[in-house]
């Protein structure tokens, strides 16, 4: 758990902040809250916002204050949070220029890039509330698994040699596969075939509805948006 002091030094309306800090980015647990940190370059502002599970609408809107920034890093450590009812985005100020590559728009909710965990789509290939301005969530979660004596390998990055894998897509075929945990993680553990390749880090890719990329796709065709 990341050591910060435990006494608020600001109120906002009825949340206790104080200033956080900038490493490591994302949401992580701190004693008595959580420590928020989001790098933008080219932000003027941000704002976090907070929703109650599965709510449309959030329930608070926090600014981050001006002397919380430290550099290009947004940070502020927000106490008393429910953080297993709660889900969370960004709001974000600054320029608005295509030919500059800025598409800043303050009213839009965004989903943390360094989230630990997504929600907001509990049942695989349910159709999207397209009228939900903020399908995905981040959420909050504990970093608390028990790794059972298990060390990181702190392999020099110049000696890395990376698989990168689609858990679902690399497990979907039956050969050597247990049908309880086909396409599964757990299939993952059964198999020894990336092993004879002498790989020293699988990266898992990030799991994707397929029905919902169709939808989108879709929806984009009707609306002649839809650019391959």
């Amino acid at each position: 758990m990341l050591r910060v002091d435990t006494y608020a030094t600001d109120k906002y309306e009825d949340f206790s902040i104080r200033p956080g800090k900038p490493l490591p980015f994302g949401a992580t647990l701190v004693p008595g809250g959580v420590n928020f940190s989001v790098y933008s370059r080219y932000a003027t502002r941000c704002e976090l916002v907070l929703f109650k599970k599965h709510e449309k609408e959030p329930y608070a809107i926090i600014p981050f204050p001006d002397s919380y920034r430290i550099g290009n890093t947004f940070t502020m450590v927000v106490f008393d949070l429910d953080i297993e009812n709660i889900e969370y985005a960004y709001r974000m100020d600054g320029p608005n220029n295509f030919q500059q590559g800025h598409w800043f728009n303050k009213d839009k909710y965004l989903m943390d890039p360094y989230s630990k965990a997504v929600g907001g789509r509990d049942v695989w290939g349910e159709e999207p509330d397209w009228s939900d301005p903020y399908p995905f969530r981040s959420r909050i979660i504990p970093d608390d698994f028990d790794w059972e004596g298990e060390k990181p390998l702190e392999i020099p990055m110049r000696d890395l040699i990376i698989y990168e894998m689609h858990v679902r897509g690399f497990t979907r075929h039956r050969v050597h596969s247990l049908e309880d945990v086909e396409a599964c993680f757990a299939d993952y553990c059964f198999r020894d075939y990336i092993d004879y390749h002498c790989f020293n880090l699988k990266c898992f890719l990030v799991k994707e509805d397929y029905q919902t990329t169709i939808s989108i796709e879709q929806r984009c065709r009707n609306n002649r948006e839809w650019r391959p």
